[in-house]
């Protein structure tokens, strides 16, 4: 419901439906996200970070028979931690985030463009 609400550009209703989900079970790492990137459009980062954390801490086992995103669990948090780190001046912190989200997926696109970003890399290696 949340997905839909966010196609048609109500932001209430997005969140809304992200807040009841809630109310169901213990967060999933996918509902932690979304609220995440809710809070990150708006550019709050504190909230953002908050939830991204929460998503960090949860268990795709937790919930069995459910659709799990597995990149929510680990790689999509901590690339968007990352980047909140970034903005707010926290350079050691976006790139311990980075890195780790690289053990994840060491040849992803945005991974390797945030370590040429950091002066990690040259440019030339996100080819590679």
């Amino acid at each position: 419901m949340a997905t839909c609400y966010r196609h048609i550009g109500d932001r209430e209703g997005e969140i809304n439906a992200l807040i009841q989900a809630l109310a169901f079970d213990s967060p999933r790492a996918e509902i932690a996200c979304a609220i995440g990137d809710w809070w990150f459009q708006a550019s709050a980062w504190l909230q953002a970070e908050f939830w991204y954390k929460v998503a960090l801490g949860c268990d795709p086992k937790a919930h069995p028979g459910a659709f799990v995103s597995l990149d929510c669990y680990g790689y999509i948090p901590l690339m968007q931690l990352a980047v909140i780190y970034d903005r707010l001046g926290q350079r050691e912190k976006a790139i311990e985030a980075n890195e780790k989200a690289g053990e994840l997926r060491p040849y992803d696109p945005s991974y390797l463009h945030n370590r040429a970003y950091f002066g990690l890399t040259s440019g030339a290696d996100q080819e590679n």
